[in-house]
Parts: C-alpha cells; structure tokens; sequence
C-alpha cells in the first residue's frame, strides 16, 4: 500500500546576515568633535545605528534595536588623542570571545526584561570579567526610521578610569514584528574615547 504525501523543497531556511554600523558622539556640546571627558567624569553618549544588508524582500519588519556599549580600563588603546567625530579604527587584534559571549548574553537578557517589564529604560552597570578586570557597560534602545537607522543615548561610568584612551566595545540586536530576536554582526569598530589631564589655567 502506498500513501502518496508531498516532501518540502527544504526543512529549514538560513536567516539572512544582517549587520549594523554604530555611530557615535560625543553629547556633551562643548567638545562634541571628540570623544574625551576630565578624570571622575562620566561619559555621555549620542548614538546612531545604521542596519545594513536588510533584505528588501524580508516578509516581516523590524521594529526595534537594543546595543549594549562596553569598556574596561584593560582596553588601552595606542590612540594619545580621542575618537574624532564619525570616524572610526577597525581592529585588527584577536576577538575576546568570553567578553563577546558574555555581552551577547546580557543583551539578550536585557531586551528580555525590556519586554516583560514593558519599558526601555537603559542602564549601566559594572562587573568583572574573567581575568578580574572591571568592565562597565550601557544600554541603549533603538526606535528604527524607515526600519533601518536609529537614534539614542548612552551613558558610561568611567568615572574610575586614569588618564589615557581607551576602546569601547559593543554588539547590537534587533527585535522583528514577530518578536524574533536577530543578533546583529557589528561591521565598524568601536571607538577610542580619551582621559585627558585638566588644562592648567
């Protein structure tokens, strides 16, 4: 006995490979052509997400993006001068791949407690990584125009943090009208803020 039954032309479909660009500046309007603050001051951050490679046959929109930003004083970057307005450096040293587990999965879990507790406050926070550094992070949430740029604020406590440059890092997410979570591959570096000695008057 034979039972005729259709096969699918595949089982599973591979997701398209979304990447964004984070833009960044500084907010303090003072000195917005560079990324540099005095010591025992905190950062403030204008943020700008630019999604690329977003399919324009995609069946479903994508409505939000969450990015988390993050640094450490172990981050020391070559750099003497701050990350000047809208450029960037693309690094070329070895991912941290713990660090980059490890913020995936407190992006993941904040967009999570965003969702279940209906707000998107950011936030920051400090912890310490596997060699005993302490890294700070922040929070942003993206409302997308025209489903791929966005616009938002940060702020980092590098308050404890000496004189000198150093590199934030960062990875991003987007949330579809289905409530798909879409990690997103981060295409420009992050850039290079600097701790400057105060100017003698």
């Amino acid at each position: 006995m034979r039972i005729p039954f259709r096969v699918p032309t595949y089982f599973f479909k591979i997701r398209p490979c979304i990447g964004s660009e984070l833009f960044v500046f500084n907010a303090d309007t003072r000195n917005s052509n560079q990324l540099s603050i005095l010591p025992g001051f905190n950062l403030s951050l204008n943020l700008c997400l630019q999604l690329r490679n977003l399919p324009p046959d995609l069946p479903f929109g994508v409505t939000r993006s969450y990015c988390v930003l993050y640094s450490s004083m172990s981050f020391q970057d070559s750099k003497e001068n701050g990350e000047t307005k809208g450029q960037f450096l693309w690094e070329n040293r070895t991912l941290d791949s713990d660090n980059l587990i490890r913020m995936n999965e407190k992006l993941l879990h904040h967009v999570t407690e965003c969702s279940t507790k209906k707000t998107t406050n950011s936030k920051r926070g400090r912890e310490k990584d596997i060699d005993s550094d302490e890294i700070i992070t922040g929070f942003a949430c993206f409302d997308l125009i025209d489903a791929r740029k966005g616009f938002s604020n940060c702020l980092l406590d590098v308050s404890r943090f000496p004189v000198g440059s150093y590199r934030i890092k960062w990875q991003s997410c987007c949330i579809d009208s289905q409530g798909s979570y879409w990690s997103l591959l981060p295409l420009n570096a992050g850039p290079v803020f600097t701790v400057q000695k105060p100017t003698a008057v």
